[in-house]
C-alpha cells in the first residue's frame, strides 16, 4: 500500500477546488465569445440605407410578379404569446412583425430588415401562427415574418432578394 503524504493531498484537494471555481468562468467566456454575434442579425456588418423604397402597404410589379410587404394591426411589440410561454424582447429591442404578399418563391433567408443605423436583420425561426396571432396578420395570407431589432432608429426597410426595386420603408411606431 502506498502512503500519501498529507501535503500532497492537500495540493490535490487545492487543485480540484481551483478547478471548481474558474471552470465555470472559463467555459462562459468561451461560450460568450463563440455566440457574440446574436441570431437576430445577418452577418453582424453595416450596409448602406435604402435610397429608392415604397411606403409599407403599396404594391411593387417586378418581373411579373406583384409584391406588397405590409404590416397588420400591430406592428411592434415588447412581447410575444407562444403556445405555453411569453417572450419578451432584452431592453432596446423590440419585435417587428410583417407579412410579405406574393405569388412568388420567397425564401426566408432572402428577406432582411435593414435600420437607419445601417444594421441588417434576418427574420426570427417561428411558426407563422405566433406572428399572425401576435401582429394581427392573417395567416393565410403571403409570407409572415418576425424580426427582433433596436429601438433606436426612425425607420426600417424590408428588403426582399437584395432588390432595390423591393424595398418598403416604415417609421418606428414603438412608444419608447
Amino acid at each position: 500500500m502506498v502512503k500519501v503524504s498529507s501535503k500532497t493531498g492537500d495540493q490535490a484537494k487545492r487543485k480540484l477546488l481551483m478547478f471548481l471555481i474558474f471552470a465555470p468562468g472559463i467555459f462562459f467566456i468561451v461560450y460568450w465569445l463563440a455566440t457574440i454575434q446574436t441570431s437576430d442579425r445577418v452577418g453582424g456588418g453595416e450596409v448602406d440605407i435604402p435610397e429608392c423604397y415604397v411606403l409599407l402597404g403599396q404594391q411593387v410589379d417586378v418581373q411579373g410578379e406583384r409584391y406588397v410587404a405590409q404590416g397588420g394591426e400591430i406592428i411592434f411589440t415588447d412581447r410575444v404569446d407562444l403556445s405555453n410561454n411569453v417572450a419578451v424582447a432584452e431592453p432596446g429591442r423590440v419585435f417587428v412583425g410583417l407579412a410579405l404578399v406574393t405569388g412568388a418563391d420567397v425564401e426566408s433567408n432572402n428577406v432582411r430588415l435593414i435600420d437607419t443605423l445601417g444594421e441588417i436583420y434576418s427574420p426570427l425561426h417561428v411558426d407563422k401562427t405566433v406572428v399572425a396571432r401576435n401582429f394581427e396578420l392573417p395567416d393565410s395570407e403571403g409570407y409572415l415574418y418576425m424580426f427582433k431589432v433596436n429601438t433606436r432608429p426612425d425607420h426600417y426597410f424590408i428588403q426582399v432578394n437584395e432588390n432595390a426595386r423591393l424595398t418598403w420603408r416604415f417609421d418606428n411606431s414603438y412608444q419608447r
